[in-house]
């Protein structure tokens, strides 16, 4: 080839098509190749989002390069593969402060209005966490996230409801402590007895709520 090439990578995304030349796709493994860069100038190497597959989703879809003359230059995509979900976040039925981080693994957010939240990456089932407040009134809230088994799409909306604050938690581990410690120091017999909550187990994670998610009704298609 004469002139700068640009070799795209996708990251693993294939049938990615770019936004001003549809007939240059990734193939298999996520690469393409685009000829005839302008060399010395910038240039803008842009994804079509709607070639995207459905569990694929971008953090960048626009590149600028500058080759120098018959160079070859990347053009690196950074892709998240996995489901994409809006949730809602509530503490004690309020929705979470504006700007409260929220992450799960390979992926992280922040807390717009009215406590939403859109994440794109999620594996099947994982853990979302979610730090807001002081440094000693935050708390990080893991959720198990679990689409309904054979929805095609799965469920994407939910609202998560936190069902133990740090307070409680603390509370909890205390008393959990003083029933094996002091029948230990005083001779007698104690069973400990764990107060079950709304949740089905505890977690002794000190500095952790939970939540407790719940698929928002599908929205009626007109």
């Amino acid at each position: 080839m004469n002139g700068a090439v640009v070799l795209i990578d996708a990251g693993g995304a294939g049938g990615v098509t770019l936004a001003n030349q549809k007939t240059i796709a990734t193939n298999g493994d996520g690469y393409a190749v685009l000829p005839f860069a302008t060399a010395y100038h910038r240039n803008d190497v842009s994804l079509d989002s709607h070639s995207l597959p459905e569990n694929v989703d971008l953090a960048n879809s626009t590149v600028t390069l500058v080759p120098t003359k018959d160079a070859v230059v990347l053009a690196r995509f950074h892709t998240h593969f996995g489901y994409k979900a809006l949730f809602t976040l509530q503490s004690r039925g309020q929705p979470l402060p504006f700007g409260s981080e929220v992450r799960a693994k390979d992926t992280n957010s922040i807390v717009a209005s009215e406590g939403q939240v859109y994440l794109a990456g999620l594996a099947p089932k994982g853990t979302l966490y979610a730090q807001w407040g002081r440094a000693l009134s935050s708390a990080v809230a893991p959720a198990t996230i679990s689409p309904d088994a054979g929805a095609d799409p799965p469920s994407t909306h939910f609202t998560a409801d936190v069902i133990m604050s740090f307070l409680t938690l603390l509370r909890r581990v205390a008393m959990t402590l003083l029933f094996i410690l002091l029948p230990a120091a005083s001779g007698w017999a104690c069973t400990p007895v764990f107060v079950r909550g709304q949740a089905s187990t505890l977690r002794l994670n000190v500095g952790s709520s939970r939540f407790r998610l719940t698929p928002d009704p599908a929205p009626a298609v007109s």
